[in-house]
């Protein structure tokens, strides 16, 4: 071999080399962007009064506080049974009804507050109205679903009762009270 021989093939290893040796230092692919544009979702109120109808105050053998609960399906139900006025005296009963919208297929929550006080105007007198989910369910505590399947425009609609804490001696007189009742995709 010659010299001539040696140094080009020390330098063909080197070029070689150089090409190898530093790393690539950037790279690149694609990647996507996807949505989905939904219904929105509404509440609208079909029948927004919670109607517990006439009532009669517990009575002293009782105890200091009597309840009346109306449940999701407007059934009522009297702690005890002389505060019921009778079946004919009882007035308008039922639970408040209401109306959803929203992409059909998908899943919505209810809530509603824990406790409302519940007066007469001018202010005679309060009592105080719950929501419970025992022992007589007053709203859903489960996901509800819209009816049809996306894409398109699903209906749904649920009920809403509560639980009067009516005292002794409440004052006579026509009671009201707001309520915020909430439902949304979850």
């Amino acid at each position: 071999m010659n010299k001539r021989t040696i140094i080009g093939g020390i330098a063909a290893a080197l070029v070689a080399m150089a090409g190898t040796a530093f790393a690539q230092h950037s790279a690149s692919t694609t990647a996507y962007a996807t949505s989905e544009v939904l219904y929105p979702f509404t509440l609208s109120a079909n029948s927004a009064t919670i109607n517990f109808g006439n009532i009669i105050p517990p009575s002293s053998q009782d105890g200091i506080t009597g309840t009346v609960i109306v449940d999701m399906s407007s059934n009522i139900y009297y702690q005890y049974s002389d505060m019921d006025p009778g079946q004919h005296n009882r007035g308008t009963v039922g639970a408040a009804s209401f109306a959803t919208t929203g992409e059909g297929g998908y899943s919505y929550t209810v809530s509603a507050p824990s406790i409302v006080s519940y007066s007469t105007n001018p202010a005679w007198g309060s009592m105080t109205l719950s929501f419970p989910t025992s022992p007589h369910l007053t709203y859903p505590t489960s996901s509800l679903g819209l009816s049809n399947s996306g894409p398109y425009l699903g209906y749904g609609g649920f009920n809403i009762g509560g639980m009067l804490t009516v005292p002794q001696g409440q004052t006579l007189g026509a009671y009201s009270a707001t309520v915020s009742v909430t439902a949304q995709y979850p």
